[in-house]
């Protein structure tokens, strides 16, 4: 229980960047976004034994899973512009496994200058962006939503 209050913690944390950002965007350039928000994957942490396990709310029954990922799509329908924000869910792991586990589409986060990413601070949670068209090839959440340009 103690992790999942140091979770949720950090979470709050990474999650208000991105609130924050987003709703800088918009009130900056004057626009109307339509946001999309959801999570992806059940994340994994290791057992006693070092084998990866699922993470559930109720262990028993596996009701209830965490989140692997917490997910954002800003779509400018007007501009028909849109990018993906991501949130990592795990602050127990290396930038390493980041790269390899949970980052599953382009990082284009140097990019944005409206969010304070704080990418260096891994303990405090570690989130990235990419173009709607390869997040959703990964997470197919939001069929038929397509846009032409990244909103930067």
């Amino acid at each position: 229980q103690k992790y999942f209050l140091i979770q949720l913690i950090f979470n709050i944390f990474k999650r208000l960047a991105v609130e924050d950002g987003s709703r800088r965007l918009a009130a900056n350039r004057n626009i109307t976004l339509t946001v999309y928000t959801g999570t992806h994957g059940v994340i994994k942490l290791r057992n006693e034994e070092g084998k990866s396990t699922e993470i559930y709310l109720d262990m028993v029954l596996k009701q209830i899973p965490i989140p692997k990922l917490f997910y954002k799509i800003l779509i400018n329908a007007r501009a028909n512009s849109g990018i993906a924000l991501i949130c990592v869910n795990n602050v127990h792991i290396s930038i390493e496994e980041i790269h390899r586990d949970y980052v599953i589409c382009e990082d284009i986060s140097d990019d944005i200058k409206y969010i304070k990413w704080r990418k260096k601070e891994i303990r405090r949670g570690y989130c990235y962006a990419c173009r709607v068209d390869e997040f959703l090839a990964k997470v197919p959440h939001l069929n038929g939503t397509f846009v032409k340009t990244l909103i930067i």
